[in-house]
């Protein structure tokens, strides 16, 4: 039995499957109609994985177009002779988490990641910085309709607000960190804040 991992590639695009080991893990990319370049890094990071490696491309344009096609494969898998004894969605949309409450009671054992640390024959360290609880503190008091809406936006707002205390590297790690802790989740390229 092996583990699958779907990617949400829409939702996901910084990764690297290099701390990942194919001998028992399956991935499944699932990438929008018009994502039609693939960074060469992403690429050459998925070659050891060989059969084990499914580039997904999606049919049609629509809201959230990508994530029914995910949602249809779920489907599917739970009701398949295969077994599959776990499958990890990498994505940081909270919309697959009712989907997948719902599934799991099928008994298709599905958890939804933000970092492929959270993959237990992972080697990746999850993302960690000495800035998350000041910028945790920083976005509580700001009001819930003044916040970022987007991670580039978030990124600049920090950038900004503590400019010369956090480099650019870091600012990125602080936001992995906020998806990690779930104190943000992103839908459709908004962020939502659970602070």
């Amino acid at each position: 039995m092996k583990n699958i991992l779907i990617v949400d590639y829409e939702n996901q695009r910084d990764i690297s499957l290099e701390s990942l080991d194919p001998e028992n893990l399956e991935v499944w990319f699932f990438v929008g109609k018009t994502q039609n370049k693939l960074p060469f890094e992403l690429v050459a990071s998925t070659q050891h994985f060989g059969d084990s490696l499914r580039w997904i491309k999606i049919q049609g344009d629509g809201k959230n177009n990508l994530d029914f096609h995910i949602v249809f494969e779920l489907g599917r898998l739970s009701t398949q002779k295969i077994k599959v004894k776990e499958v990890f969605l990498l994505s940081r949309d909270k919309g697959f988490d009712a989907v997948i409450e719902y599934i799991n009671k099928t008994g298709l054992k599905v958890k939804r990641v933000v970092n492929l640390s959270q993959i237990p024959s992972s080697e990746q360290i999850a993302p960690s910085s000495k800035h998350t609880e000041p910028v945790i503190a920083n976005l509580s008091k700001i009001s819930p309709s003044r916040r970022p809406r987007i991670r580039s936006t978030l990124a600049t707002h920090l950038k900004n607000t503590f400019s010369g205390k956090i480099d650019s590297e870091d600012i990125d790690t602080v936001i992995e960190e906020l998806f990690l802790m779930g104190k943000i989740s992103e839908s459709g390229n908004r962020l939502k804040y659970d602070l």
